[in-house]
């Protein structure tokens, strides 16, 4: 019987074709490895707490009857507000608040804040004031961060840990002054459409609540608790003022607030009065941002005299002027 066996030549293909074969399995294996781990990467940015928030719907017109829902769009904090609307804006915002004996003696504080935005960009304008003093503004614009406080002088840094985003929450807090204070006392009328900055929006009447939500301080412990445990035996006697939301969005697009409440004490009664305006004056126009001027004046250096041409041109010999290089930059 005759035995078959392969030629080197048959054996040399044979070997080839297993090799590309093993190869293309590895690339495969490779590629799909690679477009798994490129996807949990993904889905571990696109799962920020932020994006999730602003991912979720919001029932903008049902906020009469869903106590949680309101709280939830009345807390919005700047940064989710940012991604829902996703358009440049201008928010400003101004509290008045005071407090004290009815028949005596207060303090009080008035407060303002602005933030510009541009989208695109993602350019941030953002300024503090109160009437004691505090001043503070933050500009972030070409990738850098420009921060001033008081009267000190602007300081540029990048920022690589978005700082400039916490400085817009807090100004946009400006806006839940009057219901971390009175909010379990306060209820809302059924809504109206009303049309504000191009946008329609559900604007629901302030009102006091028949039956006002328990207060809540389990989660505050020493100081805090104390502190905040006078709220407690606050009541509303005078209110007023609304509550419009983006219908689209549930973005909360203006509050007016101007409540009085008192609460007992020891001797005669505790006056809290607040006043409160939040609104968009800009929607969809894009601000213009850039480096404060004030900052960019610390760069420039007035010309400085050239002794060493002064010689040239009292001989009469014409020296061609050069500016310094300070106002080359101004220019």
């Amino acid at each position: 019987m005759r035995s078959w066996r392969s030629s080197p030549k048959v054996i040399r293909i044979a070997l080839v074709a297993s090799l590309c074969g093993s190869g293309c399995s590895c690339d495969s294996e490779r590629s799909s490895a690679k477009a798994q781990a490129e996807a949990r990467v993904g889905a571990r940015v696109e799962a920020s707490p932020t994006k999730i928030a602003a991912s979720q719907t919001l029932l903008a017109g049902q906020l009469h009857t869903d106590r949680k829902q309101l709280d939830r769009v009345w807390r919005m904090p700047w940064r989710e507000l940012k991604l829902r609307l996703a358009t440049h804006h201008v928010w400003q915002g101004r509290a008045e608040l005071s407090y004290g004996k009815a028949e005596g003696s207060k303090l009080g504080l008035d407060e303002e804040a602005e933030i510009q935005f541009q989208q695109g960009t993602d350019s941030l304008d953002v300024s503090v004031s109160n009437d004691g003093g505090f001043f503070q503004r933050v500009v972030y614009s070409n990738g850098r961060m420009f921060r001033k406080y008081q009267n000190g002088n602007y300081i540029a840094s990048k920022d690589l840990d978005s700082k400039r985003l916490h400085h817009a929450d807090e100004a946009f807090a400006l806006g839940v002054t009057g219901w971390d204070l009175l909010g379990r006392l306060i209820a809302l009328k059924p809504p109206k459409d009303q049309q504000i900055a191009g946008r329609k929006c559900h604007c629901y009447e302030l009102r006091k609540a028949a039956a006002p939500a328990a207060f809540d301080n389990s989660s505050l412990t020493g100081i805090l608790k104390d502190l905040k445990s006078w709220r407690a035996g606050l009541s509303i006697e005078e209110l007023e003022g609304s509550l419009c939301v983006d219908s689209k969005t549930g973005v909360p697009f203006r509050i007016q607030m101007k409540a009085k409440a008192f609460r007992q004490l020891k001797t005669g009664k505790g006056e809290l009065q607040i006043s409160l305006l939040t609104e968009f004056s800009s929607l969809g126009k894009a601000p213009e941002i850039n480096a404060p001027e004030e900052f960019l004046n610390t760069l420039r250096r007035k010309r400085r005299d050239r002794p060493g041409t002064n010689f040239l041109k009292e001989k009469g010999i014409k020296v061609l002027e050069r500016p310094d290089a300070g106002e080359a930059q101004a220019n």
